[in-house]
């Protein structure tokens, strides 16, 4: 290396040519570079530089991550400058870089941390979630030596249970041990535990064993502590109560129940699923893979991982399995789909972590919580979450529940129907549509991370949540949810043909196709039901069909023809109807959109006999095909002509024929029009 001086400072160069850098720039393996292992002063060198970044985005409230990502010269002139008259402020004069740069926030002479009082080190195959951690480490750190803040700094972590809360905690009060005077772990999840806490802490510490006075002592300390408030789920439960008073220390709370965000001061996050990178690395290390870059192991793991859903606890469990040889890493999802409940029911005992759930005992615990509520609209939440888990889980919107509530109370329905929805609707006596009950249980089981709802209030469930909640059922309950769920669904599908009803009907299909995939049969299987069953499945011919799925929507209404047929008889108007719109179906220019809406001058249509014997007015129904043509026995004469007074059916009739459906006229049209016409008025509540 050879220095070289402009002005009075002192500059070394190395002696490469400037294609050596260009060459560097370009080979440079970003993830081998990340992954590497530095020395104990490049270490806290980098952790310096880090941290001096953080508090840079944080006093010009930048996002660190994003504003890193878009780095320019421009910010990185504003951030030295910010930089340097930091450090000029708090030491009396400015120095340069270099100098800067092993100047350390904390005296290397001696460790500040006195008390640490946490349970276990984080898991020593945690992985990922660097953006909480950077979040954490810029909103958290102590302010500085005086320890001087306008307010106390609260953060709160929620999210589904297992989702790795209480790692990235550990994690936080592993890498800022010496930054705290005491950190102070406490169990939240009851107000018992909580005053058992605060009594160890005096019992540490050396105070008398009162929770008041514990929290006295924090509150007039001058020193930096961090109190970690773990699994503080309890609705019922008021955490603020255990909230040291005043401006000072660091209070960090861990929890399912997202409505705790309303006591933070500084922050507050929602840890979700893992990316799909850093839940692949986390299951290769919990397995014990030799060479986790690999990429066809990589690829291997990450099928595993999708169908976990990327949920950090979920994976341990799984790595847990493969390390101990009861399976191949892609061998597991087989594995998976035959012994799920096991598998998510089961503990490793070398798990890589000391947490006392599995996934599914995890979320027992919250189902318990609900159930020990005792009230109407807990009970309405594990109804509610039950249904969730035969529809999809995504899309589910308040708009089902609506519709359903308008055909209860609009239309009439037979008692199956009715005995087969939510307790919810069916209390609601009111005129109008009232959501507060659906809300509230909603409420609820977002409060405990069970369920998610995105911007346009669309709900989601987490799949594993989908699978433990039907998987918590006996064998009745299962069939008895099952039916409800196909009966709520089937009438929620209306029969009116606006933009909005469209919509409705498109948004429903992968909640079908969902319900419906829990039977072989389908909606079939409720064949014993008779009618109802008839009913339900030409709804959901009519979504399948307008959804372009015309093969399945054409198999559906052929077997509600057969049904028919067999239990009403060829002539019954509810058969006719049934006809009508199995041929519609099958004609060509009918394959997307396979029903219309009659316009306003086919409501009523006169029908004359050819001879014009008499003249007789019925109202329209589905474009009235169905009350004059009728599928029969073909028949020696073949197919008759149609008479001149039945010319408005002729484009329907000829379609059929077009499609060799052997839809044929009876031998006196007119007769039967007239003996059938008014019933089938009748059975629609039609005025003549």
């Amino acid at each position: 290396m050879a220095p070289r001086k402009y002005g009075h400072a002192t500059v070394h160069t190395l002696e490469h040519s400037p294609e050596y850098y260009r060459q560097m720039e370009g080979d440079l393996n970003v993830l081998e570079f990340t992954q590497r292992v530095y020395g104990r002063g490049s270490e806290n060198l980098l952790s310096l530089v880090k941290n001096f970044w953080y508090r840079y985005c944080q006093f010009t409230k930048k996002n660190p991550v994003a504003t890193l990502e878009g780095i320019s010269i421009n910010v990185l002139y504003a951030f030295f400058d910010w930089l340097l008259r930091e450090r000029k402020g708090s030491l009396g004069a400015a120095s340069s870089l270099q100098t800067l740069l092993h100047c350390p926030t904390t005296p290397p002479s001696r460790f500040r941390n006195k008390y640490f009082e946490v349970p276990r080190n984080p898991s020593s195959v945690f992985t990922g979630r660097e953006e909480i951690c950077e979040q954490l480490h810029a909103c958290c750190s102590p302010s500085g030596k005086t320890n001087i803040q306008r307010q106390q700094k609260r953060f709160v972590i929620h999210g589904l249970g297992g989702s790795g809360k209480t790692q990235v905690c550990l994690k936080f009060a592993e890498d800022h041990r010496e930054e705290f005077w005491g950190i102070f772990w406490m169990d939240a999840s009851s107000a018992e535990s909580l005053e058992q806490g605060y009594l160890q802490v005096a019992e540490v510490c050396g105070l008398e064993a009162r929770v008041s006075v514990v929290q006295r002592w924090l509150s007039n300390t001058s020193e930096p502590w961090a109190l970690i408030l773990d699994n503080a789920d309890d609705p019922r439960l008021d955490i603020s109560r255990y909230f040291p008073v005043g401006n000072r220390g660091v209070v960090l709370i861990t929890t399912r129940n997202r409505h705790c965000e309303f006591h933070s001061t500084v922050g507050s996050c929602e840890l979700g699923a893992m990316a799909t990178d850093e839940a692949v690395t986390l299951l290769l290390r919990t397995a014990g893979a030799d060479n986790i870059s690999d990429q066809s192991i990589r690829d291997a793991a990450e099928s595993v991982v999708q169908t976990l859903g990327c949920l950090a606890l979920a994976i341990t469990q799984a790595g847990a399995v493969i390390r101990q040889g009861y399976c191949k890493m892609e061998e597991y999802r087989t594995l998976y789909s035959k012994h799920r409940k096991e598998l998510l029911s089961q503990k490793a005992i070398q798990g890589g972590e000391d947490y006392r759930y599995t996934v599914y005992t995890t979320w027992e615990v919250s189902r318990q919580m609900i159930e020990e509520m005792s009230t109407e609209t807990g009970q309405d939440a594990l109804a509610l979450l039950r249904m969730f888990s035969f529809l999809h889980y995504e899309g589910i919107s308040e708009e089902i529940f609506n519709r359903v509530w308008r055909g209860l109370h609009k239309n009439r329905q037979s008692g199956w129907m009715i005995s087969h929805q939510l307790k919810m609707l069916l209390r609601q006596s009111d005129q109008e549509w009232n959501v507060y009950p659906l809300r509230a249980a909603i409420s609820i089981l977002r409060s405990f991370s069970l369920i998610d709802c995105d911007k346009n209030e669309l709900i989601s469930v987490h799949p594993l949540v989908h699978s433990w909640t039907r998987d918590q059922m006996s064998a009745s309950d299962e069939d008895a949810m099952w039916r409800q769920t196909t009966a709520t669904i089937a009438l929620s599908i209306p029969w009116t043909f606006e933009t909005a009803d469209y919509r409705f009907r498109q948004s429903m299909m992968p909640h079908i196709d969902a319900c419906l995939g829990f039977r072989k049969e389908g909606v079939f299987s409720l064949r014993s039901v008779g009618e109802d069953c008839q009913i339900m499945a030409s709804n959901f011919a009519l979504v399948y069909s307008e959804v372009g799925r015309r093969q399945e929507a054409l198999q559906l209404t052929e077997r509600v023809v057969e049904a028919k047929k067999r239990t009403l008889g060829e002539e019954h108007p509810d058969t006719l109807t049934s006809i009508h719109t199995l041929v519609y179906m099958k004609t060509p220019q009918n394959t997307t959109n396979s029903y219309r809406q009659p316009s306003n001058s086919e409501n009523e249509l006169r029908i004359q006999h050819p001879n014009g014997r008499k003249t007789k007015r019925y109202p329209h129904l589905l474009d009235m095909d169905s009350i004059i043509f009728y599928q029969t026995p073909s028949k020696p004469s073949g197919k008759r002509s149609i008479p001149t007074a039945y010319t408005p059916y002729k484009e329907t009739f000829l379609m059929a024929q077009e499609n060799q459906d052997s839809i044929l006229l009876p031998s006196d049209p007119f007769d039967l029009a007239c003996k059938r016409g008014p019933d089938v008025a009748a059975s629609y509540g039609m005025v003549d």
